[in-house]
């Protein structure tokens, strides 16, 4: 049984070794020892456990940044949804505004131009 020097005063402090049998004696290292190995596994356990808990924590922090970011590209692309939607209806508009001046001055182009509009809107109903 040993007991490094610089804890021999604390433990004989602790414990009355003057009246202590050999086997008490023995029985009270081993129990001190065994009382040290398991502080040591809780210790690394704590550490363990602390080093996943900064890890969960730095990650929960990335993600609140990435949901943060994702929210401002939501309310960005719903304000430009408006905005294109709005492009799209003024242009369309000015279009078919176009494609009627164009019927009685050329009925063929008139014809032609109507077409390819009605395949561009096929084409966008498609992928929508």
């Amino acid at each position: 049984m040993f007991i490094p020097e610089e804890e021999r005063k604390s433990f004989m402090a602790e414990n009355d070794v003057t009246v202590m049998s050999t086997r008490e004696f023995k029985q009270t290292v081993l129990e001190r020892d065994q009382a040290l190995s398991e502080k040591a596994e809780l210790q690394n356990a704590l550490e363990a456990n602390q080093d996943a808990a900064t890890k969960i924590t730095f990650e929960r922090d990335e993600l609140r940044k990435q949901a943060s970011s994702l929210q401002a590209v939501r309310i960005k692309l719903s304000a430009n949804k408006g905005f294109l939607y709005n492009s799209i209806a003024k242009e369309y508009e000015e279009l078919l505004k176009e494609l009627n001046k164009l019927a009685p001055a050329d009925p063929e182009a008139h014809e032609t131009c109507k077409n390819e509009v009605s395949g561009l809107i096929g084409k966008i109903t498609e992928r929508l």
